[in-house]
């Protein structure tokens, strides 16, 4: 459309293209930017676009105020929708008096609507009588009395009529001789429901019909439906497999059922599991896996590895068993165990040792060793050991700190394993804005991580940032402003 506004600005259909281009970009939220396409009128709907309206009654008559109060369509309704009663319209096209208006008051549709679907794109459905119009917001009405409508994929109109689904570019060229029974979109692909099944077409490629270029379906199928990555899930009698966007076969037909995953997919048959990429490529074939993400523990014939899929490598050795820490794979072999923070980091650690996981943040994990019934080492998820501590349970709290529980009191920890508050606290939470709340005897405080500041717990409900020099506190039912120095502040 902007092409054809660059060709022909002079054109009678230059005003028509530029109102479907201006909606097209609006979807996008860059219309308001774009001078080449942009007039007088369609800057003034950019204008008036912006923020909501409310409804306001005087004398009986609707009209509507922009969020300063400023009157943008006079009082000139008797009826309005039940919703817009409660304020806050953000629709751009209203219904005033059963009449579809802009947002500037121009009148859009004058028949008596019932109610109206933004079917994005710029073109709305709307209810008039027992049927409904297709029109677009800038007033062009594409069709009369429908039994439906919809967009497809943002760039094809579809029209119900007489229960047969027919398809028109946003030009308004129809693709004739062809209807269906049902009709979707799965991304750049249509899909159409016939009585043989379903047939599918890339919307590019149908929009080419309407040149007179030849016209090519997939098979039909079945079933056809969406699936991970904007693919295309389809099944023709026993047969499932997966299609790209191309309609090409990512994964191919067969007797198998196939499951999304972590890394793109699993595929089961008789004989085999096979896993394949989310680019449809075949990684490795096994003949039994336990998926615990990012990783899988798989079986070939009598043999146990470890598999990392995304990176499609093997992490260690044959095992005589596998299970998991949190996330974290472990191998069993003689007297010995192997954890895997990577496929190619290990900690490697005898067979008795007692293991848990601590979660953390984003990429980091922390693995907790406990080699004998009071010592426990930390593990970061390099395989680099922090520290050895010897209280009950440990969490992280973000920001290289620890909370540790000792005899059911919680103190802070360093990542070098220095008590930085003593075990004497009921909760302490995690870091947030470089700061920790504090709980004790069901009063609160604060400390800051950075600049070693305590503020001990002494408050009715949680202190908040106000700024970087003041808190809020809340003291015998009130509320007023401290210092990091525990001093009030007004």
């Amino acid at each position: 459309f902007i092409t054809y506004l660059k060709r022909y600005p002079g054109s009678s259909f230059a005003a028509r293209a530029r109102n479907i281009v201006f909606h097209l970009l609006s979807e996008i939220e860059q219309a308001a930017n774009n001078d080449r396409i942009l007039n007088d009128s369609l800057k003034r709907i950019v204008t008036l676009n912006r923020g909501y309206l409310v409804p306001v009654l005087r004398e009986g008559k609707y009209g509507f105020m922009n969020a300063e109060g400023a009157l943008v369509i006079p009082h000139q309704g008797s009826s309005i929708p039940e919703d817009y009663r409660c304020g806050d319209v953000s629709d751009d096209v209203l219904i005033l008096d059963h009449h579809i208006i802009g947002r500037d008051g121009t009148l859009l549709l004058k028949d008596s609507a019932i109610d109206f679907t933004d079917l994005g794109s710029g073109y709305l459905k709307v209810k008039v009588g027992q049927c409904f119009y297709l029109m677009h917001k800038s007033a062009a009405v594409v069709e009369q009395c429908v039994e439906d409508a919809r967009v497809i994929n943002g760039r094809l109109l579809a029209t119900k009529v007489e229960g047969k689904w027919k398809v028109r570019t946003f030009n308004g060229r129809e693709l004739k001789g062809h209807s269906w029974d049902e009709i979707s979109g799965i991304g750049d692909v249509v899909v159409g429901k016939t009585p043989a099944g379903y047939e599918l077409i890339t919307t590019s490629a149908l929009a080419q019909f309407v040149h007179q270029k030849s016209l090519y379906f997939s098979d039909t199928y079945d079933e056809a439906s969406p699936w991970e990555e904007n693919k295309i899930l389809v099944r023709k009698g026993t047969l499932v497999g997966v299609l790209s966007q191309d309609l090409l076969e990512t994964i191919p037909l067969g007797e198998q059922e196939i499951k999304p995953a972590f890394f793109g997919a699993v595929v089961r048959s008789d004989d085999q599991v096979r896993l394949f990429s989310k680019s449809g490529a075949l990684l490795q074939s096994f003949d039994k896996i336990e998926p615990r993400q990012p990783w899988l523990s798989v079986a070939v014939d009598s043999l146990r590895r470890i598999y990392h899929p995304l990176t499609n490598r093997f992490a260690g050795e044959n095992y005589d068993s596998i299970n998991f820490t949190g996330p974290l794979p472990v191998g069993f072999t003689g007297d010995s165990l192997h954890v895997f923070m990577s496929p190619s980091v290990r900690v490697t650690l005898p067979k008795t040792a007692r293991l848990s996981f601590v979660p953390g943040k984003d990429s980091t994990a922390f693995l907790v060793v406990q080699t004998d019934r009071r010592t426990r080492t930390l593990y970061n998820y390099k395989g680099i050991k922090y520290f050895t501590f010897e209280f009950d349970d440990i969490q992280y709290a973000g920001e290289g700190l620890f909370i540790g529980t000792r005899n059911g009191k919680e103190g802070l920890v360093s990542g070098q394993g220095k008590i930085i508050l003593p075990f004497e606290y009921d909760a302490i939470g995690s870091v947030m804005n470089n700061t920790v709340s504090l709980l004790r005897n069901m009063k609160f405080g604060i400390y800051n991580v950075r600049a070693g500041q305590l503020i001990k717990p002494q408050y009715e409900k949680n202190l908040l940032l106000y700024n970087d020099r003041l808190l809020a506190a809340f003291q015998k039912g009130s509320y007023g402003f401290i210092g990091w120095d525990n001093k009030p502040a007004g």
